[in-house]
């Protein structure tokens, strides 16, 4: 399935099947349910595989192969991640670490708006635990989130207009003071 993808992504006609994966919540809703019954070898093989592709779609549209609004590239991370973090016993190694950066990737590419609502709802998943050890790792995603959102506060606040901006985590909006 992965060369079959890398063919699309040489053609440039991935672009509608991501569009079209991006909201497929019937699909995802299958795979989490593949996940769940992790009992055959050909289950594993199959769902490894698919996993294989996911990550390489990630890539290829955090690296800009594949070009999206930011609309379809937040629903694919909303409607995948979930998937991805439910893959954490069937995947390792190089394909783990493939889909940390993937998906860190695609996160940097959104909006600090919607970047915010993901690391929000990624970071409230184990709120006990370090940022680090949470699967997957979205730090490098959190750090370039920090970095941004202060240099735009700092741009903001330079601002004849503007006297101070905030995020709130109680409604989530970009609200003025």
């Amino acid at each position: 399935m992965v060369w079959l993808l890398n063919i699309m992504l040489e053609l440039k006609v991935a672009d509608d099947a991501v569009k079209n994966l991006s909201n497929d919540k019937e699909l995802a809703q299958i795979t989490i349910t593949l996940v769940e019954q992790m009992k055959s070898n050909i289950c594993n093989e199959f769902l490894v595989e698919f996993f294989q592709v996911l990550v390489r779609m990630l890539h290829a549209v955090g690296k800009g192969e594949i070009i999206l609004e930011n609309a379809t590239r937040l629903a694919l991370i909303d409607t995948w991640l979930p998937i991805i973090r439910e893959c954490e016993y069937v995947i390792n190694g190089e394909l783990r670490e493939s889909a940390e950066q993937a998906v860190n990737t695609v996160l940097k590419t959104l909006p600090l708006f919607d970047q915010e609502c993901i690391l929000i709802s990624w970071l409230s998943k184990e709120p006990d635990l370090d940022y680090n050890s949470i699967w997957p790792n979205l730090s490098e995603a959190f750090d370039a989130w920090c970095h941004n959102f202060r240099s735009t506060m700092h741009l903001l606040s330079g601002s004849a207009d503007v006297k101070y901006h905030a995020f709130t985590t109680n409604d989530d909006s970009l609200t003025q003071m």
